[in-house]
């Protein structure tokens, strides 16, 4: 097979592990165990589109306000979940395995979390938050990618190793993350729809004829082997995960979940994991007109909570649960008021979820404020920035210590007292 045609026909250069242009040294050591290093693992959980945060967490010391700035949009007070213990707050109906999860204390609220000078684009906003940093210079890694980078420096040369012989990181997923690119190489591979690399990788000697094309496809072949090492250890550890329980099969971010738990569970010894959960860009028609508790938004929160659910519930089963720390979140939250089109526009901070049973739980921050006469310019101010979510995971979680923290998040940063 010609170089060429593999890389038509596998999206081989869209890998990963491409970027790093070195030969396997196979079985070579290269990252020797420290203090930080624990067995805790990190799931981050992106919904991607800016979720709507003051329907998901209604504000029921202000309704009044809360109701007239979202005539319409508005949820029903008598709709809502109440929380113990909270009682100026309400959870969206949907949300009903996350009240579980919270009366257990395994679910962590944080309120009205953001950044200073928001950007209201997309990409943008998911791109400073992927990179841990606000500063546009600065938004080329990620703070995954540099931590991990940190701490295996000589990586992808050498990898897999005896020391090392699991991925540092998997995304599910076919489009590589941000949150996973190192100051020189992506950290993480991808494991969805790889099979047709692995099984084009035999037939791939001819030479291309020149020295450049030659370098290329031997790159492009160590990468490979490389990708197809890591392979064997995931598909031997689907094969040694324990009896799950039953994920709903037509809820995509409860397939990605249950398949972390299978590798967690069959002893892939990755500490961290990328799943993803689209559609909450919810400009229009995000409730039903005849019921607010219905609608796009519903079926988004219903999904996710139905996902996180189960997926704590097999944790448990599994006896890992105290391994894993899942963290939800989100390129931004909604404006305040309504659009025309039952729905809300980009806006700033939003409420953000950690679930895990090492957690503390409860609710950290206060209820966001809405003005009396609210406008369509009117946002929800940050409490928190996301940052310092971060240093606390960081620190609390995966065993930082704060020269490494600083590194990764640069100076500035600080931990938040509660979650753990």
């Amino acid at each position: 097979m010609k170089r060429a045609d593999f890389i038509r026909n596998t999206g081989a250069f869209f890998i990963p592990l491409l970027a790093g242009g070195m030969k396997l040294k196979a079985f070579m050591p290269l990252h020797l165990p420290s203090e930080s290093d624990n067995e805790n693992i990190l799931l981050l959980v992106q919904l991607f589109g800016g979720n709507d945060g003051l329907n998901t967490i209604v504000p029921l010391d202000i309704y009044r306000n809360y109701f007239n700035a979202r005539k319409g949009l508005a949820l029903q007070e008598k709709d809502l979940l109440h929380l113990q213990g909270y009682e100026q707050v309400g959870l969206h109906p949907s949300l009903s395995h996350f009240k579980e999860l919270f009366q257990e204390h395994q679910l962590s609220i944080i309120q009205s979390v953001g950044y200073p000078v928001p950007d209201f684009s997309h990409f943008r906003s998911t791109d400073i938050w992927m990179a841990g940093a606000v500063d546009e210079r600065s938004l080329t890694n990620g703070w995954i990618g540099r931590l991990l980078q940190q701490r295996y420096q000589q990586y992808p040369s050498g990898y897999p190793n005896l020391m090392n012989p699991d991925p540092l990181a998997v995304q599910l997923g076919t489009t590589p993350s941000l949150v996973f690119q190192g100051t020189r190489t992506p950290m993480a591979i991808n494991i969805s729809n790889g099979e047709n690399i692995f099984q084009s990788t035999a037939g791939l000697t001819e030479s291309t004829g020149s020295l450049f094309g030659q370098k290329r496809l031997d790159h492009v072949l160590s990468t490979a082997r490389q990708t197809q090492q890591y392979t064997t250890v995931i598909s031997k550890a689907m094969k040694m995960a324990g009896r799950q329980l039953e994920y709903p099969e037509r809820n995509s971010l409860a397939r990605q979940l249950k398949t972390v738990a299978a590798l967690i569970s069959g002893g892939l010894r990755t500490r961290i994991y990328l799943v993803s959960y689209d559609g909450f860009d919810t400009h229009a028609q995000q409730v039903t007109a005849a019921d607010s508790s219905r609608g796009r938004h519903a079926d988004l929160l219903a999904d996710v909570d139905q996902a996180i659910g189960v997926f704590q519930k097999d944790l448990r089963q599994l006896k890992i649960d105290h391994k894993v720390l899942g963290m939800t979140f989100s390129e931004f939250g909604r404006r305040i008021v309504a659009n025309d089109s039952l729905g809300t526009d980009h806006g700033t901070a939003a409420p953000m979820f950690l679930f895990g049973s090492k957690l503390r739980g409860g609710i950290i921050g206060k209820n966001p404020s809405i003005p009396d006469q609210a406008t369509k310019e009117d946002n929800i101010e940050m409490q928190f920035d996301f940052r310092n979510i971060y240093h606390t995971v960081l620190e609390k979680w995966m065993g930082a210590d704060p020269s490494e923290i600083n590194s990764i998040l640069y100076p500035g940063s600080s931990p938040i007292n509660g979650i753990f």
